[in-house]
């Protein structure tokens, strides 16, 4: 006997959003980098454009933060808002890049001792393979790549946040440090909404994802590009649920719009692995 098809309930800043069994797969879909970079990229463009309508000034963060496990995490609410400011200075602060002295000062915001490790250093069990002597020449070079990048934000952005991780510059606090670090890329590009520049946001949908994937990175089970695709999709998925919640109402031209987009993206996208695709409307509330 075929088992009913259950809706799936999905964590969001602004209302859980229940998910009928075909977008759930949609959902999962993109959430999880399985698109493909570049129908990530147009969905996470698309987006931007639904969620920043009315914006001329950087949104501030509103909480509060949620997770797969709660409808609220308390986890990142004593530090997001103020480091989230800090963020919209540093991005918006007339400088030609993110300078090695602003990371310093994100480092602090979030509680991180906001100066260079200076000894060697174990994540999960694996060695960091930078030395600690290196940090600040690699620290350096990850900021200059950014400035002078001229792929998408959102690339520039989750290359920025890896590489800081690989790196591990300070003793604590790198996660998040990267995280606003990549905030700061978007914001300098011209995104105005705080659900998607507020990059510490988009892996609590699922963080264990974020450990695992990053897990099996320092195990070289993947390779760099797999977790590029990973940030990439967990922000796409991120700003999709966002988009539906904030404007199922108020714009629903828009919405329509980005749902077309979406659906053109992963009808393509099944085509090619030669799956059926679901319904159009499937992203919209029954």
């Amino acid at each position: 006997m075929t088992k009913p098809a259950q809706q799936r309930r999905v964590p969001n800043a602004d209302g859980d959003v229940d998910l009928g069994p075909a977008a759930a797969e949609r959902f999962a879909a993109i959430s999880t980098g399985r698109l493909g970079r570049a129908a990530l990229l147009r969905i996470l463009h698309w987006a931007r454009l639904t969620l920043d309508a009315g914006l001329t000034t950087p949104a501030p963060w509103r909480g509060p933060s949620r997770n797969a496990h709660a409808a609220a995490s308390c986890e990142a609410a004593p530090w997001l808002e103020p480091a989230f400011a800090t963020a919209v200075e540093v991005g918006l602060g007339g400088s030609e890049k993110i300078a090695p002295a602003d990371l310093l000062r994100m480092s602090r915001v979030v509680g991180g001792p906001g100066g260079w490790r200076t000894t060697p250093v174990r994540v999960d069990g694996h060695r960091v393979r930078f030395r600690a002597g290196r940090v600040l020449g690699l620290v350096e070079q990850l900021t200059d790549r950014a400035s002078l990048s001229t792929e998408p934000a959102p690339l520039v952005a989750a290359r920025l946040h890896l590489g800081l991780l690989l790196v591990h510059p300070f003793s604590d606090g790198n996660g998040r440090t990267a995280r606003l670090a990549a905030a700061t890329v978007l914001l300098r590009d011209g995104t105005r909404n705080s659900l998607q520049t507020c990059v510490e946001q988009h892996r609590h949908i699922a963080p264990h994802r974020y450990a695992i994937v990053m897990g099996r990175l320092r195990r070289q089970e993947i390779d760099i590009d797999h977790v590029i695709d990973d940030f990439l999709g967990a922000m796409a998925g991120r700003c999709v649920l966002a988009a539906w919640a904030c404007h199922r109402k108020d714009d629903p031209v828009a919405l329509a719009r980005l749902d077309r987009v979406i659906a053109a993206e992963l009808d393509s996208q099944l085509a090619v692995v030669g799956r059926t695709p679901g319904p159009r409307e499937a992203w919209r509330r029954p």
